[in-house]
């Protein structure tokens, strides 16, 4: 089976035709269980009149289990009906007896011909003691829930009797309750002796119904104890027995424990064609269960989609099984739901998310009262914790997790792979600490618990991570055996997030060892495995999220390039490893290494490409003209360069604009604030430009492609001296990507259309002001001003093929949803919260959301302006950059993006954007140099006013321009 092709297609089928009318009613076990008392209550196609009927006409049904409980029954009810009367017992199964030999010589099964011989030959006496064979057995099951030791006695008084007048068939279904009763008292050497006894016993007498079911029951022992490959082994005989039955029932629940004990070993394939056939059975079910073997069905295919990277798949899986936990009473479903959908955007990194999901199902699990699954629940929330790099709150729930789980008294051997997670993750947060020889400790003890179990993720990662300490321990040979050991064992799990991790860091002992070919090798492997993985998620979000889990790759890729001097290279892959969902929307760009060496070829004289990379240790900057390549790398930290950007932009005044001009209402604390800012600016100036001054040295034009927290800086106000800008030396824009922008020049499209729109809030006059004075530059022009638009004449509007749009009104940025920021059209119809489930779906709630816009055509559009708040904020995804509004309108199509990087006054906005679409549209500038002019002028005219005095980066840098 090819998954790729055929894995959407089968679960939406499932989705469709099962999932939606299926029932949703619980009924207990007892009443299902089959017994002489709760017969007319068990649903059959086949009634007595039926019975007769094929026994006169030779007939029978093709399903031969249905055809099996009819003529059951059929001999229970009759043995009822003789009891206590003189008939002959022989008369009563006339019918049965001729449909037994039918069933006999057509499905070549004795087992009812058998059964019919036996109790039509009992006389009153052994028909007393079947009697009550029958109601012992009744009451057994009707207890076998609440009051497992009274069922054992039942079951077990019913055992004896059925010795007594030979009653084989009624023993084996006795026998088949015994190992379910005893798993759950603990007895696990009991129970797989009980059980091995019965197959052994049912397969003798041919009883392949019990033997499929007794197999199984033993699987949930051997799952129990971590002895997958026995439970395998048990699971392949067991389905030969129930296909020869022909129950859907059990051969679904055979077929999706396939898949669970599969998927746990690392059979992935095996994994998913077991739920696909699971599938086909389910849908032929019409049993009270068929709900929750589904929701069973949707949580493995999910793991296994999860496991071969289909993260997109896997998300639609569980959202559809979290919708449908909702119809039964069980919650443990639905906590279930939720702990895996919070797994799943842990491992695309969407941690926020995750963290939300978690605490969901930790909730319900802790009124379930379950300590197994409350100690599942925080451990889980601890591993969240840790990748947020909240490393003493990870370790408080690791903690937590162990010492629930430490007084847990049943099945006490269960919790084997929960200790092996807990034990690998204390491992990592004592790696973190640089704490070598207690991670040493923690990864060997769960690696050992892992490999006695056959708990391969866990014995792969655990090895991966002991050689990581071997190498910070200097013992190489050890992490060279440790590391090749890992990666082989990945290559037999063939989860592809696991096999990159494997080679990624037995690249990097190569790399530690100087040993730069083969490190090359092995890293280049990691990444084409994530470029699979990406390739294959549909889900657009996933693929930004996933993309930023392998940086890491990227940036070792990177360094070990720039170590060796392969500048192309190492430039290469730093364009490969950002704005990756952009490039996607444009598949006619070449993203191959031969077209980015020609880029520079592209630009003119007075032009170049800064592109900075932020690795976890170094800052590497690259200067691309039409002549080379170069770059200059620094020992800067990551969390260091942080900090600086951080201090500039409190120093300017964008995190809190409100108290910021408050402020500057004293004059010598306004003078202090801009000396504080230009002290920050020249701090930065000397990390990011000083270092390639020599390279700018007669250029005009800087085309900035930044990295990380660089995407919030405005590089226009970086300053040498106190006195000048770089805006004052050059014109300055931005390109996501440089792929995205190979043809940099003067842009002045012909027959200009101009939309605007502004104070939709009803708070902003200046901006009406604004976009009434820009339109009046041209001739074909739209204005919706006010706050009573309509969001459907705006969505309309956006995709009429303006060339320009301008939108001055407010942006609504969710810097932890960031597709959920919005711009408000008018005042809001629903105060209905949005979820992340429901990016597909368009909402009519006057709020235009990015995920909407997104969707838009609008590749004729030259220009969206957005002189809104924070325009340009969002939340950043390493790999891809800020997503939010502006992210939005690239993807929709938009040329050119001029957005804002924080609050601003409307009046010094409305001043400078007129003054730029003046300069662009009547002066025939470029876009970049329109934005330039604009800026000096503010700049000028701060210098210039009694009012102001100094100009403030405030006032006039928030504005940059982005060019695709």
């Amino acid at each position: 089976m090819n998954i790729n092709k055929t894995h959407d297609f089968l679960y939406m089928v499932f989705l469709l035709l099962f999932l939606t009318n299926c029932k949703s009613e619980r009924i207990e076990p007892s009443e299902i269980l089959y017994s002489g008392f709760q017969v007319d209550k068990i649903v059959s196609p086949y009634q007595d009149s039926l019975l007769i009927k094929y026994s006169k006409v030779g007939f029978l049904p093709t399903n031969k289990f249905n055809l099996f409980v009819a003529i059951e029954k059929s001999i229970i009810k009759n043995l009822f009906k003789k009891y206590g009367q003189n008939d002959s017992v022989k008369k009563t199964f006339k019918y049965e007896k001729y449909l037994s030999e039918k069933f006999l010589n057509h499905f070549e099964d004795s087992l009812l011909h058998k059964e019919v011989i036996f109790c039509s030959n009992l006389n009153n006496a052994a028909l007393e003691k079947k009697i009550k064979v029958e109601l012992y057995y009744h009451e057994g099951s009707k207890n076998i829930v609440d009051s497992r030791k009274k069922a054992l006695e039942y079951f077990k008084e019913a055992i004896v009797l059925a010795n007594e007048i030979g009653d084989v068939k009624r023993k084996i279904d006795c026998y088949s309750k015994l190992p379910y009763i005893y798993l759950y008292e603990d007895q696990r050497e009991l129970s797989i002796k009980t059980a091995l006894k019965l197959i052994k016993e049912a397969h003798r007498f041919k009883y392949y119904y019990r033997e499929a079911w007794a197999r199984y029951s033993l699987v949930s022992t051997y799952f129990e104890l971590g002895e997958y490959k026995k439970a395998s082994t048990h699971l392949d005989s067991g389905l030969t027995a129930a296909l020869s039955v022909g129950d859907p029932n059990l051969i679904s629940s055979i077929y999706e424990r396939i898949g669970l004990t599969a998927n746990r070993m690392g059979n992935l394939n095996k994994a998913y064609n077991a739920y696909a056939t699971c599938l086909g059975y389910l849908k032929d079910r019409t049993d009270v269960y068929v709900l929750e073997d589904s929701l069973r069905l949707l949580i493995g295919l999910s793991n296994v989609l999860k496991n071969l990277g289909q993260y997109s798949d896997a998300k639609k899986v569980l959202i559809a099984g979290l919708s449908k936990s909702k119809l039964i009473s069980d919650s443990l479903f639905r906590s279930t739901f939720y702990m895996n959908l919070g797994e799943l955007y842990a491992r695309i990194d969407e941690l926020d998310v995750s963290l939300k999901m978690l605490k969901k199902a930790y909730k319900i699990r802790k009124k379930i009262d379950n300590q197994y699954r409350i100690a599942e629940m925080e451990y889980k929330i601890g591993t969240t914790f840790y990748f947020k790099s909240l490393t003493d709150s990870a370790l408080y729930y690791f903690n937590k997790a162990q010492y629930t789980l430490s007084g847990v008294k049943e099945f006490a051997q269960v919790f084997k792979r929960l200790e092996a997670d807990i034990f690998f993750d204390k491992g990592n947060y004592y790696f973190t600490k640089n704490n070598y020889n207690e991670a040493k400790y923690f990864y060997s003890k769960s690696k050992k618990l892992a490999q006695s179990i056959s708990y391969s993720e866990v014995d792969i990662l655990a090895g991966i991570f002991l050689g990581k300490v071997s190498i910070e321990k200097k013992q190489y040979n050890s992490a060279r055996i440790l590391l090749s050991d890992a990666l082989q064992e990945a290559k037999e799990n063939k989860d592809p997030y696991l096999l990159a991790i494997a080679y990624f860091n037995l690249g990097l002992y190569y790399k530690k060892t100087e040993t730069p070919v083969k490190a090359e090798e092995l890293l280049l492997t990691a990444i084409n495995l994530s470029e699979q993985t990406r390739a294959i998620q549909n889900d657009f979000l996933i693929k930004i999220n996933y993309y930023a889990t392998v940086q890491n790759i990227f940036n070792e890729l990177i360094n070990l390039y720039i170590q060796s001097g392969q500048k192309e290279k190492a430039f290469y892959y730093s364009e490969l490893s950002r704005a990756r969902l952009l490039l996607d929307i444009k598949p006619e760009i070449d993203i191959g290494f031969d077209n980015l060496k020609n880029i520079g070829s592209k630009l003119d004289n007075k032009s170049v490409i800064i592109e900075y990379k932020i690795t976890n240790q170094n800052l590497i900057t690259f200067v691309v003209s039409n002549k080379s390549i170069h770059f200059v790398k620094q020992d800067i930290p990551r969390n260091i360069l942080n900090k600086k950007i951080i201090e500039f932009l409190g120093a300017i005044g964008s995190k809190n604009y409100s108290l910021f001009k408050k402020k500057l209402k004293d004059k010598k604390t306004a003078k202090n604030i801009y000396k504080l800012s230009l002290e920050a600016g020249k701090d930065l100036y000397s990390v990011l430009i000083q270092p390639i001054e020599n390279l700018l040295i007669g250029k005009g034009s800087l085309h900035f492609s930044p990295d990380g927290i660089l995407h919030n800086l405005p590089f226009a106000s970086l300053l040498k001296n106190d006195s000048t800008f770089l805006i004052q030396n050059y014109t300055i824009d931005y390109l996501p990507s440089v792929f995205l922008r190979t043809n940099i020049q003067i842009d002045n499209p012909e027959n200009n259309s101009f939309l605007g729109i502004a104070n939709t809030s009803g708070d902003l006059p200046y901006s009406e002001f604004e976009v009434q004075s820009i339109s009046k530059i041209f001739k074909n022009n739209y204005l919706m001003l006010g706050s009573r638009q309509k969001e459907n004449l705006v969505h309309k509007q956006f995709q009429n093929g303006y060339k320009i749009i301008h939108v001055a009104t407010h942006a609504l940025i969710n810097e932890q949803q960031p597709l959920l920021s919005y711009i408000p059209i008018a005042p809001a119809t629903s105060k209905k919260t949005i979820s992340t489930f429901e990016y597909e779906n368009l909402i009519e709630d006057n709020k235009l959301m990015a995920f909407e816009i997104m969707k838009f055509d609008m590749n004729s559009t030259h220009l969206v302006c957005l002189a809104t708040c924070k325009g340009a904020s969002g939340k950043f995804y390493s790999g891809e950059g800020v997503l939010g509004i502006t992210h939005a309108f690239m993807i929709a199509g938009a040329q050119s993006v001029l957005t804002t990087l924080w609050n601003v006054d409307d009046k010094f906005t409305s001043e400078l954007l007129i003054l730029f679409y003046n300069n662009w549209i009547t002066n025939k500038l470029s876009k970049a140099e329109a934005l330039r002019l604009a800026q000096l002028q503010i700049i000028e005219n701060s210098r210039d006013s009694k009012i102001i005095k100094y100009p403030f980066i405030h006032s006039w840098a928030a504005l940059k321009i982005i060019n695709i």
